[in-house]
């Protein structure tokens, strides 16, 4: 239940305006005085709203919604706190303290540095974020991979890969990370100074996220627990190491800026609200479409043009940018829990002014097939809101594919192309 907060009462607020309910659209701004981050709520339907975002205290959120009100309801009415698609910056992390960047197998990041490694017969990673020292489980690690390298995706499968800099791989069973790198291969183990690697993929199998994830503007990517508030002006976290809650994170230990260590726990975090990209309530529930299997690019060419895909680490959730370049159909394979699909459709800045096309959304399951919407895209609507139920299939034993069509219009195709910003499937709950 959402409550309408009195604006007088609250300093600050009470010269807000009201705000605009498109996407883009100017938010009313309260003085200095009341922190705030302008970002999109998305609901269970993924239905977005641009608010001024306030406060996230526990399981209670602050924010003023696009009439202007001030008002506070609890976390569990929404999904996902993110920018508008015009608001995607990348993430900007301190190039200072911070050579690299560790992801971990539920999709956490941290940017920061290897440190040695405690003598054991199965040494953690040592890692130096920025919020202090954790260490991790070598089977919690899917990779590192230093600032400024060019790493091939991992495969989640088969042997362990070890870039170095000078451009040879290494492959076989990764031992340690630390201030040298051993592998065992299958002429022996080869040990090499850290600053010779660029690169290290682990084949560990990625693990579903799941609860409370957050993005944050120094590339930081976090399962954390939400606290109650200390300050006003900044979100009151614990991280959630992988295994953390089960007990299987093993000695895995944290070792924070006070110099407190404990074990099967990540360090308290406080987080700055301006510093919040991206949060979501349930990450079990949302996947990138980008992120999921593309099975098929087809059209009426000889060689169908590339589906695009834009930087996943540079938008939040990780999920990606899709540009479709050209009319042309593309068909991933959905996950049997998908419920609805929703994005922003956009021509490029190219295809403003003589774009014409059509995009159409059919799901293909149970045998059957169903258009679940189409959207005209043009010089008088360039851009669309995209958000159309998927229904669930009779037997989920069975593939389901979504289709995307880009249609050529009455103009012809030359100018046609079209952005999926934010493509966000949507799944139900287990």
């Amino acid at each position: 239940m959402r409550d309408v907060i009195g604006i007088g009462g609250v300093r600050g607020v009470g010269a807000c305006v009201a705000v605009g309910v498109l996407v883009g659209a100017s938010l009313a701004q309260p003085d200095a005085a009341t922190p705030y981050i302008a970002r999109h709520l998305y609901d269970h339907a993924l239905n977005a709203e641009p608010v001024l975002l306030h406060r996230i205290d526990g399981s209670m959120m602050t924010y003023t919604d696009a009439r202007g009100l001030l008002r506070r309801a609890p976390t569990s009415e929404f999904l996902a706190v993110l920018p508008a698609p015009s608001q995607i910056e990348p993430a900007n992390p301190d190039g200072d303290t911070r050579d690299g960047v560790v992801t971990l197998v539920d999709g956490q990041r941290y940017t920061g540095r290897a440190l040695a490694t405690i003598d054991a017969d199965e040494p953690p990673l040592v890692w130096h974020a920025p919020f202090g020292t954790i260490r991790l489980a070598l089977e919690h690690v899917v990779s590192v991979v230093r600032t400024g390298a060019e790493a091939p995706p991992a495969s989640g499968e088969g042997e362990d890969r070890v870039g170095l800099a000078n451009g040879d791989t290494l492959s076989g069973f990764l031992l340690e990370i630390g201030e040298r790198v051993a592998i065992e291969t299958t002429a022996g183990e080869v040990d090499v100074p850290l600053d010779a690697v660029a690169w290290a993929w682990i084949a560990n199998q990625p693990v579903e996220p799941r609860g409370v994830m957050v993005w944050l503007d120094d590339a930081t990517v976090a399962r954390v627990e939400v606290l109650p508030q200390i300050t006003p002006d900044a979100l009151e976290t614990r991280v959630l190491l992988p295994g953390a809650e089960d007990g299987t994170s093993g000695a895995i230990g944290v070792r924070t800026e006070d110099d407190s260590a404990s074990v099967n726990a990540g360090p308290r975090l406080s987080i700055p609200v301006a510093s919040i990209r991206a949060l979501v309530f349930d990450a079990s529930r949302l996947v990138g479409l980008g992120d999921l299997e593309l099975t098929r690019v087809w059209s009426d060419r000889p060689w169908p043009p590339a589906v695009g895909l834009s930087n996943a680490d540079a938008n939040p959730l990780g999920a990606p940018d899709i540009t479709l370049p050209a009319p042309l159909s593309a068909s991933w394979t959905l996950p049997p829990r998908a419920e609805r699909i929703a994005f922003e459709a956009s021509l490029p800045a190219r295809s403003r002014l003589w774009g014409d096309a059509v995009l159409v959304l059919t799901v293909e399951q149970d045998e059957g097939v169903q258009e679940l919407g189409r959207f005209h895209l043009g010089a008088d609507t360039p851009t669309t809101p995209v958000n159309a139920p998927i229904p669930l299939p009779r037997d989920p034993r069975r593939d389901r594919r979504l289709r995307v069509d880009l249609l050529a219009g009455p103009s012809g195709p030359a100018q046609d192309a079209v952005v999926l910003r934010y493509p966000l499937v949507l799944l139900a709950p287990e």
